[in-house]
């Protein structure tokens, strides 16, 4: 199964991918695609490379997609829409999204976000004073795309998904199966 996580900074996306590779180990690849994309060109070899990635293996774990994520962070009405059309591709390879989506409070301690090695300052200030807007367009985002909540608070929830997807991504197509009907039955 091709799973991308996706959701605010410190929503639990990387601590999820965490789990499922200390479990799974080298049977499932992990991608993290990192950077981030100054201009369209720039972009666009980004979704290529993840792209082919997602080609590449049937059971992947991807902790963010450019096509998602960069209409968060960098909205721009024109990209959107090229954005949009870009994500159709990631939808055509049957990738599952779980968004990762705690409490409203829990988005906004902004005291408690983590930062991966090598953030600029000026990437902090940006996620750190924007917050609350990038919440709000991933909340309106994810009702026009096909997706599994997740909340790492809610511990029940939490561990239905993790278990879900820890046997999806070890091939169980009932599994599987489960994260689509549940979409399905979400839309």
């Amino acid at each position: 199964m091709r799973i991308i996580l996706e959701g605010c900074d410190n929503s639990g996306k990387t601590t999820l991918a965490n789990r499922w590779k200390h479990e799974l180990g080298p049977r499932v690849d992990y991608f993290h695609p990192g950077g981030k994309p100054n201009d369209i060109d720039a972009e666009g070899a980004c979704i290529e490379e993840q792209l082919e990635w997602l080609r590449g293996s049937m059971s992947i774990v991807m902790d963010r997609c450019t096509p998602i994520s960069q209409r968060v962070y960098n909205s721009d009405l024109e990209l959107d829409r090229w954005r949009a059309h870009m994500w159709q591709r990631y939808l055509d390879l049957g990738v599952i999204v779980i968004y990762c989506r705690p409490s409203t409070d829990r988005l906004l301690r902004v005291q408690d976000l983590t930062w991966r090695e090598g953030e600029t300052e000026e990437h902090k200030n940006k996620i750190i004073s924007g917050q609350h807007t990038f919440m709000l367009r991933y909340d309106v985002l994810m009702q026009s795309i096909p997706n599994v909540s997740y909340d790492f608070e809610d511990q029940a929830h939490a561990d239905i998904i993790y278990r879900q997807g820890l046997r999806a991504l070890e091939g169980n197509q009932v599994a599987a199966a489960w994260f689509r009907q549940l979409i399905d039955y979400r839309s």
